[in-house]
């Protein structure tokens, strides 16, 4: 029996190397500093060998402490992932080192917490602008080359990174879906709390507040005002947006705010320029709505970022190649 055990474990570890054997995979990572401190942000990018590639990019970022691989993920985020590999994407996915570092005023820091600890606002966001140069640099994507397209999504942190990106620095991208929405009205949203029916709150972003402003004070300081509102940022207007959002603002203690109304303020402040923007909004979901709104939510992501293709659910069947 125990032989017969070895030999099934055996065989289904060489058809599970067989059925990854047509994705490329490189891993490695950047040196990047924020602020003053310096550190490594490691990446992987993926691309389908079965098909001739067609200049189509991707990268994909998950929330916090974004010390995982947006794929590692369960659910509808291997789905994300898996889908745009289909469609021909070449994917980038990104994530900080798990080590931790100790915060005078919010105990420890981890991932990308521990490589911005109370840099401030401005060194974040520069942080972000190396680090999208970094990551278009190891996909090859040129944006003066009208043959190439970009496509990102974001959850929650990694939502804040593409717009710190693309709408503070004006970083190109063709298409930007975002969920658990965070730089919108910056400064009634870090006045608000669990109890705002807006939408407005920034419940589920007290961590990021705090531990990454300078004073370690967060919302209860001075650093997160009008200034950092979405509409005053340079390039608000650039790049297809779409919002991917829950509806719910009443919660209970172990549950994270979704934010409808930060969505709804920035949609309303590109829709004035007519910047071509889309919002999803998914009945009783919180923060986490990627997991809770079931299959709906990753065909509208998946929908939005291939203009038009579709998810691969049977991930099993589409590795097994048929």
């Amino acid at each position: 029996m125990k032989c017969h055990a070895l030999v099934f474990s055996f065989v289904c570890l060489v058809l599970a190397l067989q059925s990854h054997a047509f994705i490329r995979e490189e891993k490695g990572f950047f040196k990047l500093n924020c602020g003053t401190l310096s550190g490594k942000v490691h990446f992987r990018t993926s691309v389908d060998t079965r098909k001739p590639f067609a200049n189509k990019f991707a990268i994909l970022i998950e929330g916090s402490p974004l010390s995982e691989y947006f794929s590692n993920n369960f659910g509808n985020f291997e789905v994300i992932f898996w889908s745009l590999i289909a469609n021909g994407y070449k994917v980038l996915e990104l994530k900080y080192p798990q080590g931790n570092i100790k915060s005078p005023n919010s105990g420890y820091a981890y991932g990308f917490y521990a490589a911005c600890l109370h840099q401030g606002m401005e060194a974040v966001i520069q942080h972000e602008g190396h680090l999208y140069d970094a990551m278009v640099k190891r996909l090859k994507y040129d944006p003066r080359n009208s043959q190439h397209e970009l496509v990102a999504f974001g959850f929650s942190i990694g939502a804040s990174k593409l717009q710190s990106m693309a709408f503070t620095l004006g970083k190109p991208f063709d298409r930007i879906g975002i969920a658990g929405v965070l730089l919108g009205d910056v400064e009634n949203g870090s006045k608000t709390d669990l109890t705002n029916l807006d939408g407005i709150s920034w419940a589920s972003f007290l961590q990021y507040a705090r531990q990454i402003s300078s004073d370690g004070l967060g919302c209860a300081g001075s650093e997160f005002t009008a200034k950092y509102n979405f509409e005053k940022q340079k390039y608000f207007t650039t790049s297809s947006l779409a919002m991917f959002e829950g509806t719910k603002t009443r919660i209970a203690s172990f549950e994270s705010t979704a934010n409808p109304g930060q969505v709804r303020y920035i949609a309303q402040k590109r829709l004035e320029y007519g910047a071509p923007t889309e919002t999803f909004f998914y009945e009783n979901c919180d923060h986490d709505v990627i997991k809770c709104a079931g299959k709906k939510i990753a065909q509208d992501i998946v929908h939005f970022l291939t203009s038009g293709g579709e998810p691969v659910f049977d991930i099993e069947r589409f590795l097994r190649g048929h």
